[in-house]
């Protein structure tokens, strides 16, 4: 993802590694990624607030669409290898009532999950679980 930078012809690029970097337009070109079932994904996070909304409506389309949405996030492989680590010690795995299941793990899903702590909007995250 790519925003305008300080000054002209000049972009600030988020990566999926959690970093971000300045570059000039000239050096930039589109990414189409894979679709989320080609081993890619649909949506990625959002970054900033003011695309919260359209990403939940983007999500819900995936899901009611296909079935399931694969969403990158913008984070570094500390944070992946921390949620790796906390979920171990996570407990309570069970599947969801039927009825729910697609709604929440997408048709034809065979996993389980758990239900995780609330956090306040505005908590620091303490583990890579906590950031995803």
């Amino acid at each position: 993802r790519a925003w305008l930078g300080g000054k002209p012809d000049e972009y600030v690029v988020y990566l999926f590694s959690g970093l971000s970097v300045t570059l000039p337009a000239s050096r930039l070109r589109a990414f189409e990624p894979k679709a989320g079932e080609d081993g890619g994904f649909d949506l990625t996070w959002p970054t900033a607030e003011e695309f919260l909304e359209p990403f939940g409506w983007d999500v819900a389309d995936k899901l009611v669409t296909k079935g399931f949405c694969v969403v990158q996030c913008y984070l570094g492989d500390a944070a992946h290898k921390g949620a790796s680590e906390a979920v171990k010690g996570v407990t309570g795995w069970k599947r969801f009532v039927e009825e729910f299941e697609p709604a929440y793990l997408g048709r034809g899903a065979q996993g389980k999950a758990a239900w995780l702590e609330s956090d306040l909007p505005d908590s620091e995250a303490g583990s890579g679980l906590e950031l995803c």
